[in-house]
């Protein structure tokens, strides 16, 4: 049997060896931690992805393809991009749209367009201005320009109701 000490330091670099190679979950990939309710199905692009994970893709093009969407909390919205760290990726309708459904398929309230964009020095409306993502789609509704249309873009139904009336 081992001494005491010698155990526990044999323990303990065990410990460090095995956990080395761990990364934490945020920073491995397009993560999200958003339940969408079922109700919102209809929201999910072609390959079966809410519209949180999808958001996830598209704003992890800007950094380094590491981006995690969480569930909110309810009385809280996700915001739009800070001033320092605005990029193309957060600037456009599209991303601002997936995060407004993100928002919706949790029951949750969401912001503004203009609240959103305030930060970015330029926008992109109806474009998403990067690459797509490899590992996803971006549904056709979320092409939907929010400049044009305001607030009837989204209202109690949320965008089901304006791809149907198209």
């Amino acid at each position: 049997m081992l001494p005491s000490k010698l155990r526990q330091w044999t323990s303990l670099a065990i410990l460090a060896i095995g956990l080395a190679p761990m990364r934490p979950l945020w920073a491995s990939a397009q993560q999200s931690t958003v339940v969408c309710l079922s109700d919102f199905a209809w929201m999910n692009n072609s390959i079966g992805q809410d519209p949180c994970l999808v958001a996830a893709f598209v704003l992890g093009a800007c950094t380094g393809g590491q981006f995690l969407v969480p569930s909110l909390d309810s009385g809280f919205t996700y915001g739009g991009p800070f001033i320092s760290m605005a990029t193309p990726c957060e600037c456009n309708t599209i991303t601002y749209n997936l995060m407004a459904a993100c928002s919706i398929c949790q029951n949750r309230a969401y912001i503004t367009w203009s609240s959103w964009s305030t930060n970015c020095s330029m926008t992109y409306p109806g474009v998403y201005p990067e690459d797509i993502p490899s590992g996803t789609a971006i549904p056709h509704w979320a092409y939907q320009d929010v400049t044009v249309c305001h607030i009837s873009c989204y209202h109690s139904f949320g965008v089901q109701t304006v791809i149907e009336n198209r």
